[in-house]
C-alpha cells in the first residue's frame, strides 16, 4: 500500500469486495449461458437420435411402395399423360417399383433379355422381372440353345409404346428447358 494515501475506509473496502464478487457472479452466468445450449442441443440429439434414424431408414422402403415417381419437375405420372400413353398401360406402370422402372428402361434399348440360370437369386431383380410379366409388360419365354441362359424375356407392344414415349416425353421436355442458340 502506498503510504501516500488513505486508508480504503469501511464502506470502500466493501464495494471492492461487492465488485468482485458481483464479477464473479457475471463470470459463472456466463460459463453457465455458454454450457447450457450444446448440453441442450446434445440432449436432443441423443434423444431424437433414434426416431431420425428409424425414419432415415425407411425411406427407401417409402420410395419402393410410391405409387408416383419424380425427379424434379418431371413425374413419371405426367410423362406418361403427356405423350398420349393410355390409361391402362399408365395404371400397369404405376404398379411398376422403382426397381421394375430401372429395368423396364435399361431393357428398352434392346427390348428384350436373358435370365441366368440363378436370375431368381438376385430377389429385387427377381421381383422387377415378376412385376413387369405381371403388368402385361414382357413375357418370359424358355431358351433351349442356352444352358447358362434357360430364359428370355421380352417387351410386349404395350412395353414399347411406354418405353419410347417415356423417351420421347423426357427429350421434348428437356428440348424446352434447354437454352436456346
Amino acid at each position: 500500500m502506498n503510504p501516500d494515501s488513505p486508508a480504503p475506509t469501511p464502506t470502500q473496502s466493501a464495494t471492492v469486495h461487492e465488485s468482485a464478487a458481483l464479477a464473479w457472479c457475471r463470470l459463472a452466468v456466463d460459463l453457465t449461458k455458454a454450457a447450457v445450449w450444446p448440453m441442450a442441443a446434445l440432449i436432443l440429439f441423443f434423444s431424437l437420435r433414434s426416431p431420425i434414424t428409424s425414419s432415415v431408414n425407411e425411406i427407401p422402403t417409402l420410395i419402393r411402395s410410391a405409387h408416383k415417381v419424380s425427379v424434379g419437375k418431371f413425374t413419371l405420372e405426367t410423362i406418361l399423360k403427356e405423350a398420349g400413353i393410355p390409361p391402362d398401360i399408365r395404371k400397369s406402370l404405376a404398379r411398376v417399383s422403382r426397381p421394375g422402372l430401372v429395368l423396364l428402361l435399361d431393357t428398352g434399348r434392346i427390348g428384350w433379355g436373358y435370365l441366368r440360370k440363378n436370375w431368381e437369386s438376385d430377389e429385387e431383380r427377381a421381383n422387377a422381372i415378376r412385376e413387369l410379366q405381371k403388368e402385361g409388360l414382357i413375357t418370359i419365354t424358355p431358351v433351349t440353345n442356352e444352358p447358362d441362359y434357360p430364359f428370355k424375356y421380352t417387351f410386349t407392344p404395350q412395353a414399347k409404346n411406354a418405353y419410347e414415349a417415356i423417351l420421347k416425353s423426357v427429350t421434348n421436355q428437356l428440348a424446352e428447358g434447354a437454352p436456346q442458340s
